[in-house]
Formats: C-alpha cells, structure tokens, sequence
C-alpha cells in the first residue's frame, strides 16, 4: 500500500467527516442584500415630467423600477399614486418572500393578465405585482418593463407555453438591482 496515497484518503474522510459532523462549519450563503421598496414622485428623464414611481431602496441608493405614466397600468380611472403605494408594498412582499429575482407575464385563471414575482428562472407566478386589463398583451407589458429596466439581459428561449399559448420571459431582478443606474436623493 502506498502511503502517501492512503494519507491524502485519509484526511479527505476525516475532512468529510468533520463537516458533516459539523467540526467544520458549512459555507454559509451571502446575506439578501436589503432593499425596501416606496413610492415616491420622480422625474422621467425622457419626458421631464414627474410621475408617481415604484423605487427600490439598496445599499448602491435609490433605483427606478416603475414610473406610473403608462395606460397599460389597469383601469385609467385607477389614481396612479394609489396604485404605485400598493405596488411597492406587493413588491416589499415578494421581495421578502424571495419571490421577486424574476419578473414574468402570466394570466389568471380568467384569462386576466398580470404580471408576477417569481423565485426562480423559469418559474411559475407566485406573487402577483399588478395586474392589467383584459384587453392588454401582458408580453408587451414585459417588454416594456424591460426596456424600462435599461435593457438588462432577458431570455427568450423558445416559447414556453401555457394556457392560451403565452410565451414566457423572466427578467433577473437582482441583476437589475446590481446595476440599474441610481437616482439623485
């Protein structure tokens, strides 16, 4: 028996076995950066006008995620400001939950679309952020939303389809929070 080679063996089963024993303690993961999400009124720098915006609070600073200007954002006669404070509230809700690293389209069981949080790429709607009226191409929705997300990387694999033949996309929400360009305080 060659004994460097039962050596090396050896401490590789000790190495195992203290970790799971717990000698050694496992790598933890790092922390969920904190992010709050607010609502708050803010200049469109395409339009310079001010709207009521959905911004993400992270430790880089203060991030655009929605401005509410578009008539794609459900009922018109919905007050904007109303809707941002609510959205930023489902967003702080699926953030926490961990339900907010993707943002994908979907419909209801109605047939509403809307669109939602999920945990992972390519997974199911989970936290629904806002829905649209039934009358909106909830894809173009994302696309918008994509484009607003200053054109951070969006799969499109082949379709994958669902009720109604939707295709779907994610958006990497923390990607987006990473490197979306920050807003003066």
């Amino acid at each position: 028996m060659n004994f460097p080679s039962s050596l090396k063996f050896l401490t590789c089963c000790a190495v195992s076995l203290m970790t799971l024993t717990g000698i050694i303690p496992e790598i933890q993961a790092q922390p969920k950066p904190e992010i709050r999400f607010i609502c708050g009124n803010g200049l469109d720098p395409q339009d310079n006008q001010y709207y009521p915006t959905t911004y993400a609070l992270t430790e880089r600073g203060k991030i655009a995620v929605v401005r509410w200007k578009y008539q794609w954002f459900g009922d018109p006669d919905v007050v904007l400001q109303g809707r941002c404070q609510t959205v930023a509230s489902t967003f702080q809700f699926a953030y926490d939950q961990g339900n907010l690293n993707y943002i994908t389209n979907d419909q209801d069981l109605n047939g509403q679309p809307r669109i939602c949080g999920t945990s992972r790429f390519f997974g199911h709607c989970v936290t629904v952020l806002f829905g649209l009226r039934s009358s909106t191409d909830s894809l173009k929705v994302l696309s918008q939303i994509q484009q607003a997300l200053k054109g951070h990387k969006v799969s499109l694999p082949s379709p994958r389809l669902m009720d109604k033949s939707q295709a779907y996309i994610s958006l990497d929400m923390n990607q987006f929070f990473a490197t979306a360009p920050v807003e003066p305080q």
